[in-house]
């Protein structure tokens, strides 16, 4: 059986891969919104050990809407320009997604 837990944390030191990981971890999961960007995610893995696992596994390939933050943009001289990194960078994260409250609306049918 497998456990699922709410939150993962991964801690590791500087020059670790703790972001390519993520990164990695997003492009496996993230449903862009477009059947042809899905497609083309689909191809980055292939040929690499992931496509070998269990089918229910790879149903969730290309499934979600996923959100990564990554708070070296807020390294700034300024609370207040630290903060509005933060903001832009949730903006950003909202725009790429606008897909969703489509979805949510009922303007479009479930894509992901």
């Amino acid at each position: 059986m497998r456990e699922k837990s709410e939150v993962n944390l991964f801690t590791r030191p500087r020059r670790f891969g703790k972001s390519l990981n993520l990164s990695m971890l997003q492009h496996f999961f993230e449903n862009t919104g477009a059947a042809v960007l899905n497609e083309e995610r689909q191809k980055l893995f292939e040929g690499l050990k992931i496509m070998d696992a269990e089918k229910s596994v790879l149903e969730q390939m290309t499934g979600y809407p996923v959100i990564l933050l990554s708070l070296k943009s807020a390294r700034q001289p300024t609370f207040g320009s630290a903060y509005y990194q933060i903001r832009e960078e949730l903006r950003r994260e909202y725009e790429r997604h606008a897909y969703v409250l489509d979805f949510l609306t009922g303007k479009r049918q479930r894509d992901f």
